[in-house]
């Protein structure tokens, strides 16, 4: 009796929840939003079910679970004057990516195809991004750090390299015409990561090799192989409106890498403990500064202006005295876009550079940039 009770109590609450629910159809933002959502206790609209945003060239449809994204979410952008195509699918599981992430990119004269498992904002298992005659295979383990062999097969190359639960071990490049073979063994620490792996003590998390005692940190990046299969990774899903973006810019992008650092020169465990004192680089002025500076110098391309806004993510290597370096696009919004991030990143005056122990080092900074019509 309890039991019927319960589910009669349960189908009834869902059914005066659904008679709450309304719906919205009309302007949204820079677009036009279809979507059902109830009202929150202090009179805010909480969305829930089925949501459809249009604007220019591109449609999104997903879903929603008391304001949260859920299930399937699908883009779609197509310009027909290129013939330009971006289909891409995300699965969503309460707020976080969660499922099979897949992206078929297309021009008249290309075809990209990437395919991904994501398991609760982590990317696990096999990813694979298929270009005719250039094919790249990554895989993760299940925390989401790189794992066994990364390949990429070109044309006339096979570039390799392997990884153990987020540790670079080795990269070997074969040249298919002459036969030529390049090996690049991990030398970013003292030691070789096969002593650091052997002795390693899981319990202290440190390993001890010929009386030096030896830690890994762990570092968020997005380069290299990892860089090239997702290079247009969450694409069509910048242009969704600014209210629903908190949760994409949560999109999984830069992936946990270990790297040995070595513990010598400290000579007792007193020392060990001494506090590593770290700044950050900084713009000139501080950030606000460098906002200012990006609106003052930053142009929109004319030959774009029409149909393209979204975000442009850089990356560039501020040096120990303050110049900037390796200036890099790892997001790309399109090349006049790119271009022009480039060159007004170029012009930045110097910088404080980062500062270890009062030591000035180099160091990378990331920096997303919208493009936005008025």
């Amino acid at each position: 009796m309890r039991y019927i009770l319960f589910v009669f109590t349960l189908l009834f609450s869902q059914l005066v929840f659904a008679q709450k629910l309304q719906t919205f159809d009309g302007p949204y933002e820079d677009g036009r939003a279809l979507y059902t959502f109830y009202e929150g206790k202090d009179g805010s609209f909480v969305l829930h079910g089925t949501f459809t945003f249009k604007k220019l060239n591109y449609i999104i449809t997903g879903g929603f679970k008391h304001n949260r994204m859920d299930g399937c979410w699908r883009g779609h952008y197509l310009n027909k004057k290129s013939g330009k195509e971006y289909k891409e699918t995300i699965h969503f599981k309460k707020g976080v990516v969660d499922g099979t992430y897949k992206l078929i990119f297309q021009t008249p004269k290309r075809v990209e195809r990437v395919q991904a498992m994501v398991c609760n904002n982590r990317f696990v298992g096999t990813a694979t991004r298929i270009l005719k005659g250039d094919t790249i295979s990554i895989i993760f383990d299940g925390n989401g750090f790189p794992d066994g062999q990364w390949r990429r097969r070109d044309t006339y190359y096979t570039y390799t390299e392997d990884y153990s639960h987020g540790l670079f071990l080795r990269s070997l490049y074969i040249d298919d015409r002459t036969g030529e073979r390049r090996v690049r063994e991990n030398q970013d620490s003292e030691i070789s990561v096969m002593d650091f792996l052997q002795a390693y003590d899981s319990i202290k998390q440190t390993a001890v090799v010929d009386g030096k005692e030896f830690v890994s940190d762990i570092r968020k990046e997005h380069k290299g192989l990892l860089e090239l299969a997702f290079y247009n990774y969450g694409c069509t899903f910048r242009y969704l409106p600014n209210k629903l973006k908190s949760e994409i810019e949560n999109l999984p992008y830069n992936v946990p890498f270990i790297h040995i650092r070595s513990k010598s020169g400290y000579t007792s465990w007193d020392a060990l403990d001494k506090k590593i004192e770290e700044t950050e680089a900084s713009f000139p002025g501080g950030y606000r500064e460098m906002m200012n500076f990006m609106i003052n110098e930053m142009r929109y391309p004319q030959t774009v202006k029409e149909d393209v806004e979204g975000k442009v993510v850089v990356r560039f290597t501020v040096n120990e005295d303050g110049t900037i370096s390796d200036v890099k696009i790892v997001r790309s919004l399109s090349p006049e876009a790119d271009q022009e991030v480039m060159r007004v990143i170029s012009k930045m005056p110097r910088w404080t550079p980062k500062m270890v122990n009062k030591t000035p080092v180099k160091s990378d900074f990331t920096l997303p940039i919208t493009f936005k019509l008025k």
